[in-house]
C-alpha cells in the first residue's frame, strides 16, 4: 500500500503531501486490471519483462552475427588453401622456368656460334658480292637522300605556300582597304558635287533675290526722286502755311483785338492752353512728315547693304566654287591612281593565285608520293605496330595544344626502340626481333 501511495504522490519523507485533486479517489475505485497494472509497475515486473525482451534481441542479433563470420571465415579458409596451392605451383613454375631459361640460354649460344661461324663462311663465300651489296647500300642511301631533299622541298614549298597565303591575305587587305578608300572618295566626290549644285542654286537664288532687291532699290529710288519734289513742295506750303496762319493769326488776333477778341476767353490761361493745342498739332504734323523721311532714307540704307551683302556672298561662293572644281579635279586624280593601284594589285594577286595553285598542285603530288611510301612502309611492317603507331601520333598531335607541361612529355617522345639503335647490317634482323614492336 506505501509503493501505490507514493505511486500516486505521496511522499514517506515528508508529513504533509499535496496531491493532484481526485488521485486518491480515482485508485480507490479504478477496477482492478488498472490496480493490478499499477502494483506491477510499482512491484517492478514490467520493467523487468521489458529488459528480457531486449536482451531476447540482442541474443538474435549476436547468434546472425556469428553465423555470418562463421560463413566469412569458410570462405577465407577456402581462399587460403587456392593462395597456397597457387604458391606451391608458382614455385614450381619459377623453378622450371630457370631451368626452361638455362636450357635455352644454352641453345641459343650454341646457335649464335654456328651462325656465326656460319657467318664467316658466308662473308669468305660473299666477299665478291659485297661489293653489289654496298653500290645496293650506296644507291638507297641515295635514295634515302633524295627522300630527305624532297621532304625538305615539300617542307619549303609548305612554307612558301604559308608565305603566299599570308602574302595574299596581305593583299586582299590591302585591296579592302582600297576599294574603302574608293568608295569614301567617291562618296567625297559625291558630296562635293551636291554641294557645288547646292551652292550653285544658292547662287541662282541669290542673284535672283538681288536683282529683286536691285528692282526695289530701283523703284525705292524713283519714288525718293517722286517724294523729293513733292517734299520740297509741301515743305514751301508748310512754310508757306506757316508765315500765313502767323499772318493769319496776326490779323485775326488784331481783329479780335478790335472786336472784342479778349472776351471770348474768361482767362489768360485758357487763351495759352488753346495756342498750345494749336501748336502742338502743327509740330505733330511736322514730325510725323519727319519720321517718313527717316524711314526712307533708312530703307535706302538697309538695300545698299544688303545689296554689298548679297555682293560678298557671290564672290564667296564663286570662290567656294572654285576650291569645289579644285577639289574635284584632285579626286579625279586621286580615283585614277587608286584604279591603277588596284589594277596593279588584280594583277598581283592573279600571279599569286596561280603561284598559290601551282604550290597546292606540288603539295599534293608530293603527299600523294608521302601516302604511297607510308602504304609501302606499312605494308612491310606489322599491322599491329602501324596501329600503335598512329594512336600514338594521334594522342600527340592532342596533346600538342592542351598544356605547357605536356611539351616536354612529347619532346621526350623518340619513337619506336627499333629507330633508336644504330648497329651493322648484319645484326639488325635480330634488332628487329628483340625490339621491333616496341
Amino acid at each position: 500500500m506505501v509503493d501505490v501511495l507514493v505511486s500516486a504522490g505521496f511522499c514517506s519523507c515528508n508529513t504533509y503531501h499535496i496531491v493532484k485533486q481526485g488521485k486518491v479517489n480515482q485508485l480507490a475505485t479504478a477496477p482492478d486490471s488498472y490496480r493490478l497494472s499499477v502494483l506491477l509497475e510499482v512491484a517492478g515486473t514490467q520493467v523487468h519483462e521489458d529488459e528480457i525482451q531486449k536482451t531476447k534481441s540482442v541474443l538474435e542479433e549476436i547468434k546472425q552475427k556469428l553465423e555470418r563470420a562463421k560463413n566469412l571465415m569458410q570462405a577465407l579458409s577456402k581462399r587460403l588453401e587456392v593462395l597456397v596451392q597457387e604458391k606451391k605451383d608458382l614455385e614450381a613454375f619459377t623453378s622450371l622456368d630457370k631451368s626452361r631459361r638455362a636450357l635455352e640460354y644454352c641453345l641459343y649460344e650454341s646457335q649464335l656460334k654456328a651462325t656465326m661461324e656460319e657467318l664467316e663462311s658466308m662473308e669468305e663465300f660473299y666477299s665478291p658480292g659485297l661489293k653489289s651489296q654496298r653500290e645496293c647500300r650506296a644507291v638507297q642511301q641515295k635514295v634515302q637522300e633524295e627522300i630527305m631533299k624532297s621532304s625538305k622541298l615539300l617542307e619549303d614549298v609548305e612554307k612558301r605556300l604559308g608565305a603566299l597565303r599570308d602574302c595574299q591575305s596581305k593583299l586582299r587587305i590591302e585591296e579592302h582597304d582600297m576599294q574603302s578608300h574608293i568608295d569614301e572618295t567617291k562618296l567625297k566626290k559625291n558630296t562635293l558635287t551636291d554641294e557645288h549644285e547646292a551652292a550653285s542654286e544658292q547662287k541662282v537664288r541669290t542673284q535672283d533675290e538681288l536683282k529683286t532687291l536691285e528692282k526695289r532699290m530701283a523703284q525705292n529710288e524713283k519714288e525718293l526722286l517722286d517724294l523729293k519734289p513733292k517734299y520740297k513742295e509741301y515743305k514751301k506750303k508748310e512754310e508757306e502755311c506757316t508765315k500765313m496762319l502767323s499772318e493769319l493769326e496776326w490779323k485775326r488776333n488784331e481783329i479780335y483785338d478790335r472786336l472784342g477778341r479778349h472776351e471770348q476767353f474768361d482767362t489768360k490761361e485758357e487763351r495759352d492752353a488753346w495756342l498750345q493745342n494749336e501748336l502742338e498739332s502743327v509740330s505733330k504734323a511736322l514730325e510725323e512728315i519727319q519720321i517718313k523721311e527717316l524711314r526712307m532714307v533708312e530703307e535706302l540704307q538697309k538695300d545698299r547693304e544688303q545689296e554689298n551683302k548679297l555682293k560678298d556672298e557671290i564672290e564667296g561662293l564663286k570662290k567656294v566654287e572654285g576650291d569645289h572644281q579644285i577639289n574635284i579635279t584632285t579626286l579625279k586624280e586621286h580615283l585614277f591612281c587608286t584604279e591603277k593601284k588596284r589594277v596593279k594589285t588584280e594583277t598581283i594577286l592573279s600571279e599569286l593565285f596561280h603561284k598559290d595553285a601551282d604550290a597546292e598542285q606540288k603539295h599534293s603530288f608530293l603527299h600523294e608520293d608521302l601516302m604511297k611510301a607510308r602504304q609501302t612502309l606499312c605494308s612491310l611492317t606489322d599491322k599491329n605496330l602501324v596501329d600503335g603507331l598512329e594512336g600514338l601520333q594521334e594522342v600527340l598531335k592532342k596533346l600538342q595544344g592542351t598544356d605547357e607541361n605536356m611539351v616536354s612529355c612529347i619532346s621526350g617522345y623518340c619513337g619506336t626502340l627499333l629507330d633508336n639503335f644504330e648497329c651493322s647490317d648484319s645484326l639488325l634482323p635480330a634488332v628487329d626481333a628483340t625490339a621491333g614492336r616496341r
